[in-house]
């Protein structure tokens, strides 16, 4: 198994073509052409979104687990009502949806640019719905991470297996 030097994927020892980007793995940077400049410049955007997407979970499970910790205290001396069950399921679900999210994301599975058309709008509105500069900082982050996912050259390689045609179409 070789990694293809410009979308770090591993494939076949004697494939000439990278089944995920279509580069040849022969070439070097300087002999690429624009559009396969696009294709690295977008696979390693990709690959990016996904680890931050890995750290934004390890940041919520640390987050938890002080709150968790937090609110124990609090709750033994009788101060505050402790979290109820619901929220608190809801709130551990979500790394775990970022974890798997940004793994597969690094590994260019294909349900990612479905998850993604549903995960990042529902995001950036909560960001931009709040009336503070930091939530639009991050509503206005976030749309720059999800532009690097819907745009043409991104969904031709998270898409690799379907035609140029909407995907939902039956040919």
């Amino acid at each position: 198994m070789e990694k293809c030097k410009f979308c770090f994927t591993r494939s076949g020892q004697y494939e000439r073509l990278c089944t995920v980007c279509g580069i040849d793995k022969s070439k070097s940077k300087s002999e690429l052409s624009p559009p396969e400049k696009l294709t690295r410049y977008f696979c390693r955007g990709i690959r990016v979104v996904g680890l931050l997407s890995i750290l934004s979970a390890i940041m919520v499970l640390v987050h938890m687990a002080y709150a968790i910790l937090y609110h124990r205290t609090i709750a033994m001396h009788g101060m505050t009502i402790p979290m109820g069950i619901l929220p608190m399921l809801l709130y551990a679900i979500y790394p775990v949806f970022l974890l798997a999210f940004g793994y597969a994301l690094m590994k260019y599975k294909k349900w990612t640019f479905y998850a993604s058309m549903i995960y990042f709008p529902i995001i950036i509105i909560f960001s931009l719905s709040k009336l503070r500069c930091s939530g639009c900082i991050a509503g206005l982050f976030e749309l720059v991470l999800f532009y690097y996912i819907i745009n043409a050259t991104s969904r031709k390689i998270l898409l690799r297996g379907q035609t140029a045609a909407s995907p939902m179409t039956c040919v």
